[in-house]
């Protein structure tokens, strides 16, 4: 907490009283921290309306602190809202300097006002045509720059390539082949008593699971798999300064890859079905 003081004399308790006359008020003593709360009352009996210029003699102030400015700088501003012209005057640089500085941020607080619904939607709507936009001019720099290196194969760092396709695609089968197997274990025992009813578990395998659509799967995962890495890219470049930003860009990396995997499936199938596929 930022202090100002004085350095001759003890300091004395708050105080604010009326002045010499009914148009000026007087604050006198130590304004910090400790004196907030026998300052309250006296604030509260400030007369709430007048007509004529207000005048604060804090020439008699002896020290400050940012609590003592905020209280005094929250007096001034409400004897204004309440239509009041008020003029400080005696107050020492050093706690006009401390005053200015916590006047400038009430000033930004109160400038950002609350949006109201139609702004909220409109300003929804106006990041997420940005962001849309964003991936499309992402997507289409990627592909640009594929062409590129497609043209110019020796611009392509092939060790790199296959460094990451042993980390991320060879390495991670295992794991994979483990959690699937265990998937199919638990569906099979959990369906199989439903099954074993019209005869589907072994007797239609093979009609279930054809070559064309196991074909059609593995052709699919690759695509699923470059829209999830552009969605993971695009937002991790949007992430800021801040743990914060990491994890809000994870959420929608995470949301957006889903959706936009589901939205192609379903596409998928649309085209499959007028192929008969």
């Amino acid at each position: 907490m930022m202090t100002a003081k004085h350095d001759q004399g003890p300091e004395a308790g708050a105080d604010i009283q009326s002045g010499t006359t009914p148009l000026e008020l007087r604050c006198a003593g130590a304004w910090v921290l400790r004196a907030i709360a026998e300052l309250e009352p006296r604030l509260a009996s400030l007369p709430s309306s007048g007509k004529g210029q207000l005048t604060l003699d804090a020439s008699a102030v002896t020290a400050m602190d940012t609590s003592g400015a905020w209280l005094l700088q929250r007096t001034l501003r409400a004897l204004r809202k309440q239509g009041r012209s008020v003029q400080l005057r005696g107050l020492r640089p050093e706690f006009e300097a401390l005053l200015q500085l916590i006047a400038s941020r009430d000033i930004r607080s109160e400038s950002i006002a609350a949006p109201g619904l139609l702004a909220r939607i409109g300003r929804q709507a106006w990041l997420s045509l940005g962001n849309a936009f964003g991936m499309l001019a992402f997507l289409g720099e990627n592909a640009i720059i594929l062409l590129r290196s497609l043209a110019r194969p020796g611009r392509i760092r092939w060790r790199a390539v296959a460094y990451n396709l042993q980390v991320t695609g060879f390495e991670a089968l295992p794991i994979t082949g483990l959690l699937s197997f265990l998937m199919g274990i638990v569906i099979a025992y959990q369906g199989a008593e439903q099954l074993r009813q019209f005869g589907a578990f072994f007797d239609r395998l093979n009609e279930a699971i054809s070559l064309t659509s196991f074909l059609v799967g593995i052709g699919k995962a690759p695509v699923f798999a470059v829209i999830i890495a552009l969605v993971g890219c695009y937002q991790g470049f949007q992430v800021g300064g801040s743990a914060d930003s990491v994890g809000r860009q994870t959420t929608l990396s995470v949301v957006q890859s889903v959706f936009l995997v589901i939205v192609t499936d379903a596409l998928f199938s649309i085209v499959f079905s007028w192929f008969d596929l």
